[in-house]
């Protein structure tokens, strides 16, 4: 079954990163958490064609010297809310933590247009 489950994920993952890239347009998004899952899901995108381009990957651990397959990982205090339209939560542990930490570091913009949250795997069993 577990086979099944690792699957679902990677199919419901590479579907989720299309529609973002369709929904969002040119409009860049950023990762919220620089850990395993951040990892795993950087190579299930990899190939998918039409994604968002992702600006960095937020990380309260981050140390200014670290990426992920080539993209940045800053902390909340060196990154702008204003400078993405999204923000997803790379979690599949932690989602609720890491979607409050998004929402506390959004509420920081300045601009009228607020950032989305979005939580993959709300909801799921």
């Amino acid at each position: 079954m577990h086979d099944l489950a690792a699957l679902f994920r990677t199919r419901f993952v590479r579907e989720l990163w299309r529609r973002l890239g369709r929904d969002l347009g040119d409009r860049p998004i950023a990762l919220f958490g620089a850990g395993r899952h951040t990892t795993w899901l950087m190579d299930t995108i990899a190939d998918v064609e039409g994604g968002p381009r992702i600006a960095f990957i937020l990380d309260d651990a981050a140390d200014g010297n670290q990426s992920i397959s080539s993209i940045k990982i800053l902390k909340p205090t060196e990154a702008s809310p204003a400078d993405v339209a999204a923000v997803l939560v790379s979690s599949d542990a932690g989602e609720a933590i890491l979607a409050q930490r998004a929402r506390e570091w959004i509420s920081t913009s300045q601009r009228e247009t607020t950032p989305l949250v979005i939580e993959p795997y709300r909801g799921l069993p």
